[in-house]
């Protein structure tokens, strides 16, 4: 059962196509407002479309466990009475959202209310999309605390790049306290040699030139020192040293190489550095006052892994700017 919305319905067209539109995943929760206000200033940014998707679950369908216990409260548990209920706040995220964004932007706001499982709703509605963008805390583990089960979901099976907004958490990072620019400022790439390294990187490119930003590219390396330690990103880096200047050479060589590879014909201003450290610690402290974080859905020692490793739940839990994974297949075209 599905309620949708479309601006012919309800008149909150912005002009312009569908191409490469945005799909976000909305809840009422500050996490999932977060990402719909970033998702709103990129899509006019690139004059794409925006599609808000909310998921909603009658209790008869998961045993009585919370998913999305609000809109019980309010409705009680008749499965029309929730349909309609997520279908009109759905609808007034989306009207909300068309007369935030003003007259005359290009982009197009759509909406709709679907029953069904979050992670499984979201992923059938990003299908072809230019990205699905989700917040990073919501009711009911949608997205969910930290890394939950609908966010690890989505990350390990969406085909388009996933984009997690910060919104207020715990740690006490406010949406409206991280850096929101979408024009100018930095675009940061985590670069390991793997190819979804590689397909991350030109991602960080195009949106790079897209928003008139820079990109800064870095390969974190470690001496490998015992349980735990994950030799660095760079090929061929890793093995016990206490001489820097080698290993460090080595991962700079590798990053420059295949940085000169991805920005030919390319006019983004970029600068390649590695950094000793851990490749976690190193994104997110690089990346704190940065527009975006991108890393692939795939690289060397787990980052970010198959099903989601300690890196990349250290990455999204405390980056303090929104985190875009890309999968390996995707074309870099920004959003």
């Amino acid at each position: 059962m599905s309620t949708q919305g479309s601006p012919t319905d309800h008149d909150a067209s912005l002009g312009g196509g569908h191409a490469g539109r945005l799909v976000v995943g909305v809840d009422d929760s500050a996490g999932s407002l977060a990402a719909l206000q970033w998702a709103l200033a990129e899509a006019q940014l690139r004059g794409a479309g925006v599609h808000l998707v909310m998921a909603w679950r009658h209790p008869a369908s998961y045993g009585g466990s919370s998913v999305w216990t609000m809109m019980m409260d309010r409705v009680g548990t008749n499965r029309q009475s929730m349909a309609d209920a997520a279908g009109a706040e759905v609808a007034r995220l989306g009207r909300k959202a068309g007369i935030e964004a003003g007259e005359g932007e290009r982009a197009t706001i759509t909406w709709e209310a679907v029953e069904g499982h979050p992670a499984a709703v979201l992923l059938r509605a990003a299908e072809g999309a230019g990205a699905l963008v989700v917040g990073r805390r919501g009711h009911g583990g949608f997205p969910g605390v930290l890394l939950g089960s609908v966010s690890q979901q989505i990350l390990a099976h969406a085909r388009c790049p996933v984009v997690l907004v910060p919104g207020t958490d715990r740690e006490g990072v406010d949406a409206a306290a991280t850096p929101s620019t979408h024009r100018g400022g930095r675009v940061v790439v985590g670069v390991d040699g793997s190819a979804g390294s590689k397909a991350a990187l030109k991602w960080a490119l195009s949106q790079a030139q897209m928003s008139g930003s820079s990109v800064d590219a870095l390969i974190a390396w470690e001496r490998a020192k015992g349980p735990g330690a994950t030799n660095g990103w760079a090929v061929g880096t890793g093995g016990p040293s206490d001489d820097k200047e080698p290993i460090e050479s080595i991962a700079k060589a590798e990053l420059v190489r295949i940085a000169e590879q991805a920005a030919r014909g390319s006019r983004v201003k970029i600068s390649c550095r590695a950094v000793e450290g851990h490749p976690a610690q190193v994104l997110v402290e690089d990346a704190a006052d940065a527009n975006v974080l991108v890393v692939g859905a795939r690289g060397h020692a787990g980052f970010v892994g198959a099903v989601l490793g300690s890196v990349s739940q250290h990455v999204v839990a405390h980056a303090r700017c929104p985190v875009a994974f890309i999968p390996e297949p995707v074309i870099a075209r920004g959003f």
